[in-house]
């Protein structure tokens, strides 16, 4: 079973961009690299991304989407 969950990782040296898999998440959360599966390189980008809208905000929004639904 493959579970996709909508996040995705690029690869700085094959410059592809693809679907990240729970455990790719969990590597980069305890910043451990792992090979890209494409050019088998360890060349992702493992820093953090800083949100462009404060963590409260990006609350709001995520709730009103699912009230939505």
């Amino acid at each position: 079973m493959t579970v996709v969950i909508g996040i995705k990782g690029h690869c700085a040296h094959c410059d592809i961009t693809f679907n990240l898999k729970p455990w790719q998440l969990n590597a980069i959360a305890i910043e451990e690299p792992f090979d890209c599966p494409y050019c088998q390189q360890i060349t992702l980008d493992l820093q953090r991304v800083t949100p462009a809208l404060p963590i409260e905000q990006l609350a709001r929004i995520a709730c009103a989407r699912l009230s939505q639904q």
